[in-house]
């Protein structure tokens, strides 16, 4: 991480790693922010506990083969980069009406350090946030 990145994020606890077993997540809130933390084959992610595509919670969503898959819709998202990878890859590239619900998860950084995983919250963001 830069120095950038220092600056914009202060780091807090979010959770011991034992409490988000390999392919499960686990629901937080940390001061104003509803996140959700998983585990996939080890590495740890941290996403805003609300889908892109209709804003409803993703507790009750599956890890798998590497993706976050929403209980809602079932738009699958890559837990690396949150990218919407379904329905993206059916939706026509020439349909914008489509094309305007394939937006990212929200990601944030995260650290693990001597198992508690340390979620970086913002040291200022819009009102709108989060």
């Amino acid at each position: 991480m830069d120095s950038q990145t220092e600056r914009r994020f202060r780091f807090v606890k979010a959770a011991r790693t034992e409490e988000v077993p390999q392919g499960t997540f686990k629901a937080v809130r940390l001061e104003e922010f509803d996140l959700i933390l998983t585990n996939w084959e080890g590495s740890f992610y941290c996403f805003r506990n609300r889908c892109p595509h209709q804003h409803n919670s993703l507790e009750g969503a599956k890890v798998w083969d590497g993706m976050l898959e929403c209980p809602w819709h079932h738009f699958r998202y890559n837990l690396r980069t949150g990218e919407n990878l379904y329905p993206r890859n059916v939706y026509p590239q020439d349909e914008p009406r489509l094309q305007e619900q394939l937006h990212p998860l929200d990601p944030y950084p995260l650290r693990v350090i001597r198992g508690e995983i340390l979620v970086g919250l913002p040291t200022s963001y819009p009102s709108d946030s989060p």
